[in-house]
């Protein structure tokens, strides 16, 4: 045997390890570029041949066409030669349609290289991607409710003759070639990512976008390379974008391979960066027919089972978000949530680590924040889901512990929004919602109980020692979160099951930091006094005493320090807060006393405790208000008349009513003296602020005028028009004015006489 030859792939569970290091001749190299465009055409091949069958489903037509099929399937090993070379187009993968193909000029034979040296296939046994059951069965028609049979990448429900029911994509039922494709397609990509894989470090290549740092002309090479597959990948996904359907797309990706060879398949300098350009082309080309739906899922969901070798560690992390994106773009929310959190496969997750669990949680995550009503997906979420995936991020080891966090997060905050998350991003930025009403869908009383003890759970997982360290920032984060949804105002559209999961969460938090004796945050404090009210409380006051008697009620010291802790807190003006405290730690009293009624020193203690929290509760529930503490704040303009109510201070109004009282001398005495005491009873009793109606002041009954107008001026009218103009001194003159004014005429000659004399 050759030690310097490259296995051949199989289908096993594991990838075969590469070979030690050996020197890249030509031959070898010329022997790898033959393996990456046999792999094109095969998978071009293989490709039209699936949508035939599918095609096949569609039409009802039995199995004519697709024997027809699987008679060409000897021909994928080989490549045809051909004096020109077309370019590639999916018109032709149209069973109805007639296509035309394009031509381009002939490339130099001196730069083609030979197809007479194919690569072979791994056994037809080596992998099974059906049941054994479902081969010794005839093909026939499934039994499964089919929504619409004209549409592509169909999902039905297959019973397998175990009494368990299997999702298949396929219009039509598991047969053999079925099964032949699904080997075949296996040992396509099987053969792709072991010729192209590294067989130095694997986790150089985790990036395959990644430039290495070299210098000089090699750098060069690499970063013109690179730049090459990246243009070559944009312009398939514009070409897609572009054409509804597969008529009219051109297969750019499939031509680049090609080009690469021909113009960069220069053993000595070029076969390392044309790996790479390659893997990145080939993961892309595989991706995108599973994004459409053409590849079926339970194949997709192969390669990442299969698969563990850490050289397909960026093709897994492709096919799994192409299959995201296929999920959340063609599945209805409340028909995939049901299947995403599913038990078993969570089961599976936290016992084999396997990547069903990675990909579904990461599916749900995508529509929790992506969906335009996220309570729809929350409302299919059952406890059991919360407890396994607490479960698995108790796991240290476990894969998921960056999924599972953000998960948590987004099922508890979007829980207690009234929007999706685009509204939430323009109500940080100050702006306003589309609509005037809440157009979130009311949260049932079941989902908020699986929501509240979830919440408890965590809580209580955030108090453990072993569990303390990643439950704790998690739990503050989350409370955080929701903080700024109620900060934000969004509280005024919440329903009550809303406010009472938001509620549950500060007391959780709350609980927390006094078990752990840290400092209460007062903004918390605020929040959690916003949301109370009668039918909040009566919501959360059973899971909160629960979680208090199940975090503190093992002892009674444990106990005692927490209810000291918690008469202590000072509410300040938050008096709904100080109630609300107050009963939830009388009613956990009165819980722990029946619970543990045959210990007769509790008593004592028990009666003591509770009287110091009604003394609270009589000190509070007297000013409690019945609407909520958060009101609008009221604007205030500034008074003309504030000023002379500033003048006349306490002191001065006191020596102005004993100066009237002791003046009683004569008539204008006499009548002055209540005028006196109404002026300065008037002055004294004015409100120095005003609130703000609107930008404008009262002068009189009828008149009103702008605040940046100048009072010196009087509106006037001529026809039509309005305007305004200066006040004259002669036209509102009273004969008091008069009188005074020719006296004042008077006064001023008399003084001018004197100084001439």
């Amino acid at each position: 045997m050759n030690p310097y030859s490259i296995p051949r792939a199989n289908a096993r569970n594991d990838l075969p390890p590469r070979p030690a290091d050996a020197p890249w001749t030509a031959s070898r190299c010329k022997r790898i570029l033959r393996q990456v465009t046999n792999f094109v055409n095969r998978l071009e091949r293989w490709h039209s041949t699936l949508l035939a069958a599918q095609g096949e489903g569609r039409s009802c037509q039995g199995h004519v066409e697709s024997s027809a099929a699987t008679d060409t399937a000897s021909d994928w090993l080989s490549t045809a030669r051909k004096k020109k070379r077309p370019l590639r187009t999916y018109s032709s993968r149209n069973a109805k349609t007639k296509t035309t193909t394009k031509t381009t000029p002939e490339t130099p034979s001196s730069r083609r290289t030979s197809s007479r040296y194919t690569l072979r296939t791994p056994r037809s046994n080596g992998v099974l991607c059906v049941p054994p059951t479902i081969q010794q069965q005839p093909a026939q028609q499934s039994r499964g409710h089919h929504r619409n049979k004209a549409d592509a990448g169909e999902e039905a429900m297959v019973d397998n003759g175990t009494g368990t029911e299997r999702h298949w994509l396929l219009g039509t039922y598991p047969s053999k070639e079925h099964e032949i494709l699904f080997n075949q397609g296996c040992s396509i990509m099987s053969t792709f990512l072991v010729a192209t894989a590294s067989s130095t470090d694997p986790s150089q290549y985790q990036d395959g976008n990644r430039v290495p740092s070299r210098r000089g002309a090699r750098s060069l090479f690499d970063m013109s390379l690179d730049k090459i597959c990246r243009e070559a990948v944009e312009q398939q996904r514009e070409s897609d974008a572009s054409h509804d359907g597969n008529d009219g797309r051109c297969d750019i990706v499939g031509s680049f391979f090609q080009e690469m060879e021909d113009f960069f398949g220069n053993p000595e300098n070029g076969w390392p960066s044309l790996r790479a350009a390659v893997r990145t082309c080939g993961i892309y080309m595989i991706t995108r027919i599973t994004e459409t739906g053409i590849l079926p899922e339970s194949m997709a969901m192969h390669f990442l089972t299969q698969w563990s070798s850490p050289l397909v560690a960026d093709f897994q992390r492709a096919i799994r978000r192409s299959l995201l994106e296929a999920r959340s773009h063609k599945h209805d929310v409340k028909l995939v949530f049901d299947h995403l959190l599913d038990e078993k496969i969570l089961k599976m997750e936290l016992d084999s680590q396997s990547v069903h669990g990675l990909t579904s949680m990461s599916m749900a995550l995508q529509i929790l924040q992506n969906a335009e009503d996220p309570i729809c997906a929350i409302e299919r979420l059952r406890f059991r889901n919360l407890f396994v995936i607490m479960g698995i991020y108790r796991e240290p080891q476990s894969r998921l512990n960056s999924i599972v966090p953000q998960l948590l997060e987004a099922i508890f905050v979007t829980s207690v929004a009234t929007s999706g998350k685009a509204d939430r991003r323009a109500l940080l930025r100050g702006g306003e919602l589309d609509t005037p009403e809440s157009y979130c869908t009311t949260i049932s009383d079941a989902t908020i109980k699986r929501l509240t003890y979830g919440w408890s759970m965590m809580v209580a997982l955030c108090i453990r020692e072993h569990t303390r360290t990643a439950y704790r920032p998690l739990v503050e984060r989350i409370s955080k979160q929701v903080q700024t949804v109620v900060e934000l105002d969004v509280h005024l559209e919440m329903t009550a099951n809303q406010r009472g999961v938001a509620a549950h969460v500060f007391l959780g938090n709350l609980f927390q930091s006094l078990i752990h004796h840290d400092d209460v945050d007062l903004g918390l404090l605020a929040s959690l006094d916003s949301i109370l009210s009668d039918e909040c409380f009566s919501l959360i006051s059973g899971p909160v005493i629960a979680m208090i008697l199940y975090e503190c009620g093992k002892s009674q010291d444990s106990l005692r320090t927490f209810l000291r802790q918690l008469l202590e807190i000072d509410c300040g003006d938050y008096r709904r807060l100080n109630v609300a405290l107050t009963k939830l730690g009388v009613e956990a009293v009165q819980e722990y006393a029946v619970e543990h009624a045959e210990q007769g020193s509790n008593e004592a203690w028990t009666m003591a405790i509770i009287e110091a929290f009604e003394a609270k509760q009589q000190r509070n529930v007297a000013s409690v208000p019945g609407i909520p503490s958060r009101q609008l704040e009221t604007t205030y303009t500034w008074d003309p008349t504030i000023a002379d109510w500033i003048a006349v201070t306490p002191s001065a109004s006191r020596n102005v009513e004993n100066s009237t009282d002791s003046s009683s001398q004569g008539e204008e005495c006499a009548h002055s003296k209540p005028t006196s005491k109404r002026k300065v009873r008037a002055v004294s009793d004015r409100r120095p602020l005003a609130p703000l109606s609107r930008n404008s002041i009262h002068e009189g009954p009828y008149q009103n005028r702008r605040r940046s107008e100048p009072a010196g001026l009087e509106t006037q009218w001529d026809g039509d028009f309005q305007y305004k103009r200066v006040k004259r001194a002669g036209r509102q003159t009273t004969a008091t004015m008069k009188t005074r004014h020719s006296m004042d005429d008077t006064d001023e000659s008399v003084d001018e006489l004197s100084l001439l004399t």
